[in-house]
């Protein structure tokens, strides 16, 4: 009789868990987002590589910025200066682990139509 009440504590705490794990299981819709990212084309690449290394070398040695950060910061800049916006519709379906991402400037369907401002 001692252990009946801790007992029945730990059923309460065992039915609600079991509850909140039956309503957040529920179907969920499929959402849909919009992404944008510069990409450098295979028509710019050599002018972004040639950027790259300018921007290094001109670089201060004296500095307190690593190395690897300045690269790092060369690319971005580059990538900003000869990359092109590509837009994309990112589709999350419930149950899936990774989204699924189409071009905008593709045949898509005409919620992802709507997402990429085509409509």
């Amino acid at each position: 009789m001692k252990y009946s009440t801790p007992v029945l504590w730990l059923l309460l705490i065992a039915a609600i868990f079991a509850i909140c794990a039956i309503l957040s299981s529920s179907r969920r819709e499929t959402t849909y987002t919009h992404e944008s990212h510069r990409r450098v084309g295979a028509d710019f690449r050599d002018r972004a590589a040639a950027f790259i290394i300018q921007c290094a070398s001109a670089a201060n040695p004296h500095s307190d910025e690593e190395g690897e950060d300045l690269v790092r910061q060369c690319e971005q800049t580059a990538t900003r200066l000869y990359g092109r916006l590509t837009s994309y519709c990112v589709v999350h379906i419930p149950g899936r682990n990774y989204p699924l991402k189409y071009r905008c400037d593709s045949d898509v369907n005409d919620t992802c139509k709507r997402v990429c401002g085509y409509q």
